[in-house]
């Protein structure tokens, strides 16, 4: 049985206090897609070099910073990748919407849009268009998004 430190707590309560009173404590931010944004950043390779404010050291700091704008399901991303992660160059943007600046324009029908929405406008495997559109040297935009009609064997052609 535990000894009373005082009138009200137990000494394994007085234990689990101050160790939810620490500085570095994280409690259930540990579960969330927060905690391992800031993870990311911290301790990877990757994260290490592209480098970090030092207020980010602790998950309080990163909290601080970024958990305005964060919700379940966003991807941290740099507004400019050529400056380090700070609370001015990161936003929160919706998974597989962080390169959608970065993907290539096609025009097609008149129409320009990215590969991407091509593919879902015609129900296209969005990695055959976009191989097709690198490898396909004088692909008409037809031949890029729908592939080159191959003649059937026994077929003539002129």
């Amino acid at each position: 049985m535990t000894k009373k430190i005082n009138e009200h707590l137990t000494k394994s309560e007085s234990l689990m206090l101050a160790w939810k009173n620490r500085k570095d404590y994280i409690g259930e931010d540990k579960k969330s897609s927060l905690y391992t944004s800031w993870r990311a950043r911290v301790f990877t390779k990757k994260g290490k070099k592209t480098g970090y404010p030092d207020k980010w050291i602790t998950f309080k700091g990163f909290k601080e910073d970024m958990s305005i704008g964060w919700a379940k399901g966003k991807i941290l991303v740099r507004k400019n990748s050529k400056l380090p992660f700070s609370k001015e160059n990161c936003e929160w943007l919706d998974k597989g919407l962080e390169n959608i600046g970065k993907l290539i324009q096609f025009e097609y029908n008149g129409e320009t849009r990215t590969l991407l929405e091509w593919s879902k406008i015609h129900n296209l495997n969005y990695c055959g268009v976009r191989q097709r559109y690198f490898r396909g040297k004088n692909y008409t935009p037809e031949e890029i998004l729908f592939g080159k009609r191959h003649s059937k064997r026994g077929e003539k052609t002129d």
